[in-house]
């Protein structure tokens, strides 16, 4: 058994890891199969029968997981790793009768040495956040345009200015903390307002990690006027849209 979970772990690919997990399923099985043609002793015959039923579902189990399906994104855009989290699918197979092999392991019989360890606890959950009014992207021509953003809610949002239609391409991105204020210049262009609200930002994705929202500023801006936008203030003169992470 132990070769066989650890050739699981050391599967670097999804399709490694499906050789790995029916060689390991085939030998759950094939150890099952030998516990039950065993007359155990009797103070552990009921711990036998139950090991022996633990890897005869263990092998089904094991063939039957899902690990081809990728993780699907949460609120923020984010999908864990993929083979990681495959491969965690696969030791909770085995995890999931430790009691059965310990059973038989405090009898004095070695065996169970292979489960593989609990997944690690994530991390605590962090509280970072970006500089106010610092400007995370500006690119293509510059113009005569100019935004002020005032963010009178609880959560720090990030504004991008998009002139292209596509959000994840944006002319201009700002940060704005919470009651605060900054302004984008050199704008061009007519754009669209686009906005990401949240806790946690990651500066490196440019993306928040917790409780993200995003939506779409109905109207659309014109390069030659100096504009302002305020979040948090209700019976504005226009209402945001939803829109998919971006």
């Amino acid at each position: 058994m132990a070769a066989a979970v650890n050739a699981v772990q050391l599967a670097g690919s999804i399709d490694a890891l499906h050789e790995a997990r029916t060689a390991l399923a085939q030998v759950e099985e094939a150890e099952g199969r030998k516990l039950a043609a065993l007359l155990p002793p009797t103070a552990v015959a009921e711990a036998h029968q139950k090991l022996h039923a633990a890897l005869t579902f263990m092998g089904s189990y094991t063939r039957a997981m899902d690990i081809s399906t990728p993780p699907k994104a949460d609120e923020c855009g984010y999908a864990k790793p993929h083979l990681p989290l495959a491969k965690d699918n696969v030791n909770m197979t085995i995890r999931s009768r430790r009691d059965e092999f310990t059973k038989l392991a405090t009898s004095g019989y070695q065996v169970g040495s292979f489960i593989p360890a609990a997944a690690a606890l994530p991390p605590p959950e962090q509280n970072r956040r970006g500089d106010n009014g610092k400007v995370l992207i500006q690119s293509g021509p510059r113009g005569g345009g100019k935004l002020t953003i005032k963010n009178k809610r609880a959560n720090d949002v990030v504004v991008s200015v998009v002139t292209g239609g596509d959000p994840a391409a944006p002319q201009a991105m700002i940060y704005v903390q919470a009651s605060g204020e900054a302004k984008l210049t050199g704008l061009s262009g007519t754009y669209t307002v686009y906005y990401e609200r949240g806790e946690d930002w990651d500066a490196h994705r440019k993306s928040f990690t917790r409780n993200c929202t995003y939506k779409k500023w109905a109207r659309s801006f014109d390069k030659n006027a100096d504009w302002e936008i305020t979040f948090g203030v209700p019976g504005g003169n226009t209402t945001p849209t939803d829109v998919p992470p971006f």
